[in-house]
């Protein structure tokens, strides 16, 4: 199987080479591929697109993804999403949905709550 790899990637693919070199049968080598190349193509989805389309009372809004600060329930399909210059109080989501959605960076620190980590600039100890 060939493909071509973005540049950025390289790195990453020799550190797989590794890994592709010590599976012994040829079948086992083209699900790593495989695997390795999905993963690829969804970082670089990504990356490429930043953008989210968030369901409102009043439409669809695009928000882009690095202006997102955090995300709260309200209720089971109902989510408040922060936004850097904004808030948008109720979007129709629910928040497993929302959070399968978006990057790596987004983690949960509550239940009902999960915030972009890269935009954390201080914390509040007690």
């Amino acid at each position: 199987m060939n493909f071509e790899v973005a540049p950025e990637f390289e790195k990453a693919l020799k550190r797989r080479h590794g890994l592709l070199s010590k599976v012994k049968e040829k079948a086992k080598v083209a699900e790593v591929e495989l695997f390795f190349i999905l993963k690829l193509s969804k970082i670089l989805n990504e990356t490429k697109t930043g953008f989210i389309d968030l369901k409102t009372p009043d439409g669809i809004r695009r928000v882009q993804i690095n202006r997102l600060l955090a995300v709260e329930s309200l209720d089971r399909r109902k989510v408040k999403v922060y936004i850097i210059d904004s808030i948008l109080p109720e979007v129709c989501c629910s928040l497993s949905q929302l959070h399968k959605l978006l990057p790596s960076n987004f983690r949960y620190i509550f239940r009902d709550c999960f915030v972009n980590i890269l935009e954390i600039k201080h914390l509040n100890l007690k």
